[in-house]
């Protein structure tokens, strides 16, 4: 429940952001951008950015990024999991970021040094169901049927960023986000469930643990757009 919540916070965050952003560019004839991160690219975030100016000095932005690390998917791992009757295995994510920047007023965006909080919500999950795990195991034949396990880490966080965004020939992007420093607060969720059969008499179990807490947030990305 507090995990659903959470999303759809978030999720309504996103829309009343994009409707501020539509709402603004009737005002404004200023500049939009649009960038990725390619640092995430390298091992497999893959993340789509828009960010708005609202005044001569101001933006907002939103971006996404689906997370499905190419380890995952590695041939090694597929011939290990092919040995021990495992039906399914993913391990793969999201996140989304909002921030707001002040740039130097010295130089009208969106170019120049940057500063602005952040908040964002990134959620990582590996499930994975074994059927019959025992079925080569002496006198375990009949035991389990299968099994379902995952272990599930979300966070929030809020922050503040400092960068230096450049426009080389008018549309050409680079925005490097120097750091981010904030605090995230982590739930980390583990659950194990199955169903097993002994002297022909069907039994199910399950379990599931959660630990919550805060730790120090640090972030950094470098972009690649086009500016319109």
């Amino acid at each position: 429940m507090i995990e659903t919540l959470k999303q759809n916070n978030v999720k309504k965050s996103i829309i009343a952001l994009i409707i501020f952003l539509l709402l603004t560019s009737f005002g404004f004839s200023q500049q939009n951008i649009v960038k990725t991160n390619i640092l995430g690219w390298t091992w497999g975030k893959f993340n789509a950015q828009y960010e708005r100016m609202l005044t001569d000095y101001s933006s907002a932005s939103v971006s996404y990024s689906f997370i499905s690390p190419y380890f995952a998917k590695s041939d090694l791992l597929g011939t290990i999991f092919s040995t021990i009757n495992l039906m399914e295995a993913r391990l793969n994510g999201h996140e989304v970021v909002l921030d707001y920047r002040l740039y130097n007023k010295n130089q009208p965006g969106p170019r120049g040094f940057y500063i602005g909080p952040y908040v964002r919500y990134t959620y990582m999950g590996f499930y994975s169901e074994f059927n019959n795990p025992f079925d080569n195991t002496l006198g375990l034949s009949d035991y389990d049927d299968f099994i379902k396990d995952g272990i599930d880490i979300s966070r929030i966080g809020l922050g503040l960023k400092l960068g230096a965004h450049w426009i080389i020939g008018d549309h050409f992007s680079i925005d490097w986000n120097f750091i981010g420093l904030g605090a995230d607060y982590y739930t980390y969720r583990m659950f194990f469930e199955g169903e097993a059969t002994l002297n022909n008499q069907q039994y199910s179990y399950q379990d599931e643990t959660k630990t919550q807490f805060f730790l120090s947030g640090i972030s950094t990305d470098l972009t690649l757009g086009w500016s319109f």
